[in-house]
C-alpha cells in the first residue's frame, strides 16, 4: 500500500526541513526561519479558516500562548499567520530533545529503577 506524499506548505520566511510530527488536526514541520537564522517548529493546521469568527478564535489563542511566552515550562510562540489557502500556522520554538511522551517513558523507567 503505498502513501500519498503531500509537498511541503510554503510558510512564509521559513525553508521546511522535514516533518516533526503529524495528527488529525495538524502537522508540525521542521523549519529554518530565514531572518533570523535559526531552526523553529511550525505548527499547520490541517483545517482552513474560512470564517472571520475562526480567524478570531484562533488569533486569540496565539495572542494567550504568545503572552506565556518566556515562562520555563512552556514553549516561545514566535508568529502566527495563514497560509495561501487559509490554514493557519504557529511558529514556535524548537525543542530538539524529543517530545513530552519521550521525556515521560524516560521518567517512568528511572523512576522504576
Amino acid at each position: 500500500m503505498s502513501r500519498a506524499v503531500i509537498p511541503a506548505p510554503d510558510i512564509p520566511g521559513h525553508k521546511v526541513i522535514g516533518v516533526l510530527g503529524s495528527g488529525g488536526f495538524a502537522t508540525v514541520y521542521r523549519t529554518w526561519q530565514e531572518a533570523v537564522g535559526r531552526e523553529t517548529a511550525v505548527k499547520v493546521d490541517s483545517r482552513a479558516l474560512h470564517s472571520e469568527r475562526d480567524q478570531r478564535r484562533f488569533f486569540r489563542e496565539v495572542t494567550a500562548a504568545g503572552r506565556l511566552s518566556g515562562h520555563p515550562h512552556v514553549i516561545d510562540v514566535y508568529d502566527a499567520g495563514a497560509l495561501r489557502d487559509g490554514r493557519p500556522y504557529m511558529v514556535m520554538e524548537l525543542c530538539p530533545g524529543g517530545s513530552l511522551n519521550d521525556e515521560l517513558r524516560i521518567s517512568s523507567v528511572r523512576s522504576m529503577i
